[in-house]
């Protein structure tokens, strides 16, 4: 099977550079969820801090 088909094209979305393993496209595709989080959650913290406040945590 192709590494292609293997990383479901996770290089296009998700990565500048070859993907040569799945391990590689796995780290990727998390460190862009992390980047869009981060970017999310810089705009959005009252909604975030509101969902930490309905399990009883504080989100200073």
């Amino acid at each position: 099977m192709r590494l292609p088909c293997l990383t479901g094209g996770l290089r296009r979305r998700w990565a500048n550079q070859r993907l040569e393993t799945f391990t590689e496209a796995l780290e990727a595709f998390r460190t862009g969820i992390s980047y869009r989080f981060a970017a999310w959650l810089n705009q959005n913290t009252d909604v975030f801090a509101a969902h930490k406040a309905r399990f009883g945590l504080i989100w200073a």
